[in-house]
């Protein structure tokens, strides 16, 4: 046998070898970003907002999951958690020791966590998955909501014109938002009405670097709400959002009655 023979027998065995080690690997997920918030009701020292919105890389190590994308903020935040089950019978039943049935478990008023998750640019396809957390895979830029709901009575709310709000607007000019909420109309059978005009909501433009709010406008019937942009001494980075709302008498006092909205990034300019 020619030595150039025996080369390239030597050259095909190794290949052999190299493609049968290479079919034993599994080649990872790329790792995602995702974006958590957490609200709950009010009587925590938290006035609500456990988390507002947080960024969390998910990869082979954590889990895809809605679960393991509340699990890592509430990590990283040490905000605790209590859950059971695994995949699709995990159950969440407490966040930051606000656990499920704190309003008169009955039929109307039964509470515990939801959570939802936006993924389109149009706001009011936010989805509410009908499987457990351990079994809903996360996408790459998602938003979740995780909310403590009385399902009958608590609103997810939604700035319906997000995408079309703009970025800038100079000092004095209107700024337009338009709300819209949901909740549910039969508990038992997951059926909920579609995103509504929302009155008597608060939308409110804050500073992005302290949150102090700079001015507020309340949603008429229509759902819409106007507001002026303040004066300022520079341009300044703002964000618009929709303020919790919560009962504050009865049964359900302290209890969600509409969740705060995702945050819209905002510049005023200077004249």
């Amino acid at each position: 046998m020619s030595k150039n023979i025996k080369k390239i027998l030597c050259i095909f065995m190794l290949a052999v070898i190299l493609s049968t080690m290479l079919s034993g690997i599994v080649l990872g997920a790329d790792p995602i970003t995702v974006t958590v918030r957490i609200q709950g009701y009010s009587a925590g020292a938290n006035s609500g907002s456990i988390l507002n919105e947080y960024q969390v890389t998910l990869n082979d190590s954590t889990g895809f999951t809605a679960y393991a994308a509340l699990s890592k903020a509430c990590s990283d935040k040490s905000i605790s958690l209590v859950a059971s089950g695994s995949g699709a019978s995990t159950y969440v039943s407490s966040i930051d020791g606000q656990t499920e049935g704190y309003f008169t478990p009955n039929s109307s008023y039964y509470s515990g966590w939801m959570f939802r998750v936006w993924r389109q640019a149009d706001p009011t396809t936010d989805e509410l998955p009908s499987v457990s957390a351990g079994a809903y895979t996360m996408q790459g830029g998602d938003k979740m909501t995780w909310y403590y709901a009385i399902p009958a009575e608590s609103w997810y709310t939604c700035m319906s014109n997000y995408s079309s709000i703009g970025t800038s607007y100079p000092e004095g000019s209107s700024i337009a938002v338009n709300v819209k909420a949901q909740k549910f109309t039969d508990i038992m059978n997951w059926t909920l009405t579609g995103f509504n005009n929302l009155s008597g909501a608060t939308v409110v433009l804050a500073k992005a670097s302290n949150g102090l709010e700079l001015a507020s406008a309340t949603t008429d019937a229509s759902g819409n709400a106007y507001i002026v942009a303040p004066d300022v001494a520079a341009n300044t980075a703002c964000y618009l959002y929709v303020k919790n709302k919560f009962f504050t008498s009865g049964a359900l006092n302290t209890g969600l009655q509409h969740v705060k909205s995702w945050r819209k990034s905002v510049t005023i300019t200077a004249n």
